[in-house]
């Protein structure tokens, strides 16, 4: 059930534990987008690579956290994202409750329930996918962008212009300034 052109993030700071994750996913099919150990790196394997999904312990190297991190994930790209942690204290689960992750997995976990969880949550961020772009081609003038975890509705109306920025895109409007995962001359198809 399994996708070859599925690619994992592996956002974890114990290599032991990095390296048994990615052998886990490969031989249940996946391909592995990169093994970050800190957020800085997470971010620049999400910037040269289009992971399906990310999966992040909270507790990682460096001053950015997972659940810092979760939120960058949320604003600046479109990938879906499950937590694989040890913590379960209340304060936590509130925080990650307004992340809106696709999945929370708590160490130690067992293959089948990881692997279990990256296929519905990859199947059901597809499915939203699907559903978003069928409303979008129903707009003519507007679209939807996601930002911090949420859809927003912009109305081409409201767009002062477009700026490229690497493999992204920046939309400019009256109000705010989205980045998008996508380039320039993708935007402007749409």
């Amino acid at each position: 059930m399994t996708n070859q052109l599925d690619n994992i993030l592996i956002v974890e700071d114990e290599p032991l534990i990095a390296e048994d994750i990615s052998d886990t996913l490969q031989d249940a099919g996946y391909g592995i987008a990169g093994i970050a150990h800190s957020a800085d790196a997470a971010i620049k394997i999400l910037k040269s690579s289009s992971p399906s999904l990310a999966l992040l312990d909270i507790n990682i190297d460096g001053h950015i956290d997972g659940l810092m991190l979760a939120k960058i994930i949320n604003n600046d790209f479109n990938v879906p994202f499950i937590f694989l942690t040890s913590f379960t204290d209340e304060k936590t689960l509130n925080e990650v409750k307004k992340l809106k992750p696709f999945g929370f997995i708590v160490k130690p976990f067992d293959d089948k329930e990881l692997i279990t969880n990256i296929e519905l949550a990859i199947d059901k961020f597809k499915e939203e996918s699907k559903e978003l772009a069928s409303v979008e081609s129903n707009l003519n003038d507007s679209f939807f962008l996601k930002q911090d975890g949420s859809l927003i509705k912009v109305s081409t109306s409201e767009i002062l212009y477009a700026e490229a920025f690497d493999n992204y895109c920046f939309i400019h409007t009256h109000e705010k300034k989205y980045l998008l995962p996508h380039t320039l001359k993708a935007i402007s198809q749409k």
